[in-house]
């Protein structure tokens, strides 16, 4: 019976419905004091054997139980309400963090990927792009050329970390190592503002010595012509007499990134090209050939012997003047044209200042 005093209370049929059907749930995990509930008689609340459990008129529920049952339903009720009205927001949401969480496992992949690839030998990276190449010619399937570039990509990452470092171990206080830089970019930059030279290649592969000799030659005695024909001769005599050493760029004037072609890329670069080279053809030669594309210009030698790396315009020979501000300087343009040019150090910066003499074989 319920406690004197209490006086019922009119509850809506669907709570109704949702405690009677909970009923048996509640009572097993009530500890608690108990209250009654009196409900008013309700014509469509038939008191069946599916309801025989929930009496109609009243009904016992635990007092913490009902009180959390109720939160959880407005709570679950206000959820439903918002989720129909912000379904788009919630459902992009959703598909934004599912992403980030997709993208951020991928560039971990790609990552520990990278460090696997650019732990192989330098020499591995470089065949298996070419092996890519191969299947891509054959094939004609454009979809290999991704996995060709990432090897072939890697190759030229390394050689080039290669080149820094052996441009690093330049003192940066070497004088004669910085003007020879320094007329190497001259001749570069006057070639292309004045005899239409264009880059042929992405990067620029450099030998790491370049040939000079100081000359006793004092260019403000214009009236010794002997001294000045002697200047030029020796301008084409290496001999004993030319010394040679270490400069090299970073960049050239045109913007392309200077390779140091050492002993061991030069070597790399020569077994690539001649793996084979007894059962292969001239097309097997000029397939190889064509791998390097834009990225480097590769000739054979002139004399049909071997490869040639390095890139034109070549600076070969470098004749100071006794002051050191003024250099004639032989340049090799191809291997058929060259020539000999004038340059003059001004405010710290060298520049042609004339073109002495072309040659052509």
């Amino acid at each position: 019976m319920p406690p004197a005093g209490f006086r019922p209370q009119n509850v809506p049929i669907r709570l109704k419905d949702r405690l009677c059907s909970l009923h048996g749930l509640i009572s097993k995990t009530d500890v608690y004091t108990k209250v009654y509930l009196v409900f008013q008689d309700v014509p469509d609340f038939p008191d069946t054997a599916a309801n025989s459990h929930c009496p109609n008129k009243i009904l016992q529920i635990g007092t913490p139980s009902l009180f959390f049952f109720l939160v959880c339903l407005v709570i679950r009720d206000c959820c439903m309400k918002l989720l129909k009205l912000c379904w788009l927001p919630f459902l992009l949401m959703a598909m934004f963090l599912g992403g980030c969480s997709q993208s951020n496992e991928d560039d971990v992949k790609s990552a520990k990927r990278f460090e696997e690839l650019n732990a192989l030998p330098v020499d591995t990276l470089l065949y298996r792009a070419f092996a890519f190449y191969k299947q891509i010619n054959a094939s004609k399937d454009s979809v290999l050329q991704d996995s060709m570039n990432v090897y072939r990509n890697l190759f030229f990452a390394r050689w080039s970390r290669s080149s820094d470092s052996i441009c690093a171990t330049i003192p940066a206080d070497n004088s004669l190592a910085a003007d020879l830089r320094e007329i190497n970019a001259a001749v570069i930059r006057y070639l292309a503002n004045h005899e239409n030279y264009r880059a042929a290649s992405l990067y620029f592969v450099q030998d790491l010595k370049m040939a000079y000799r100081d000359s006793s030659y004092d260019v403000a005695d214009d009236s010794n012509k002997t001294d000045r024909g002697r200047l030029l001769e020796l301008v084409f005599n290496i001999g004993e007499s030319m010394k040679a050493t270490s400069a090299c760029m970073n960049r050239t004037p045109m913007g392309q990134k200077v390779l140091v072609l050492s002993e061991e890329y030069e070597k790399l670069l020569n077994r690539f090209m001649k793996a084979n080279v007894q059962g292969s053809t001239r097309e097997d030669i000029d397939v190889r050939k064509s791998f390097w594309q834009s990225l480097i210009v590769v000739r054979r030698n002139h004399r049909g012997v071997g490869f040639h790396f390095e890139s034109f315009p070549t600076v070969s020979n470098v004749i100071f003047e006794a002051s050191h501000d003024v250099a004639k300087v032989s340049v090799r343009k191809s291997f058929h044209s060259g020539g000999m040019y004038d340059l003059s150090k001004s405010d710290g910066k060298w520049n042609v200042v004339g073109k002495v003499s072309h040659w052509m074989n």
